[in-house]
């Protein structure tokens, strides 16, 4: 089978499947992945920041940036100082860089805040049916959300 090298972002599985079928109906601009059918054809793909979020037991949150030979975790739980790895000297992740590499660790985090305040709000996707109360409901347990909310960015989290 087919490896492919460099490491990509779910969000590109849907424009890839699309752009596999060739012509007709895309994925509208609310899309954040790219195709990657390049690399499915062999050639290389170019190496793009992976954000996400991850939520630990339901209680700890934390923002995720991949990017180069770097992945910086970034904590809302004040108890924890966040993560920093190599990925070319440390792939297992053992080493936490956090407090050594504090000039990396400030560009990735403001990477993280520029990104995460550049997602759309929650009215550039909910449709105009839906109340104010589902749409808050939605919110609430996060399948609405993006833009500057107060804690959706790293910024806000005073780290």
């Amino acid at each position: 089978g087919l490896h492919i090298q460099t490491r990509f972002s779910i969000v590109n599985i849907a424009p890839t499947l699309l752009d596999a079928l060739g012509p007709g109906p895309k994925v509208g601009s609310y899309t954040f992945g790219k195709s990657a059918l390049a690399a499915l054809k062999g050639e290389p793909l170019p190496r793009e920041p992976i954000y996400s979020q991850q939520i630990l037991y339901g209680l700890q949150r934390r923002a995720i940036i991949d990017i180069d030979d770097w992945k910086y975790i970034h904590s809302y739980d004040l108890r924890e100082k966040g993560f920093l790895f190599n990925l070319n000297s440390d792939p297992k992740e053992l080493n936490n860089l956090i407090d050594v590499e504090t000039t990396k660790v400030a560009a990735l985090k403001g990477k993280l805040e520029a990104f995460f305040d550049s997602l759309p709000s929650a009215a550039d996707f909910a449709p105009s049916t839906i109340s104010d109360t589902a749409t808050d409901q939605l919110k609430g347990i996060g399948y609405l959300g993006g833009g500057k909310h107060p804690q959706s960015s790293p910024s806000n989290s005073n780290r």
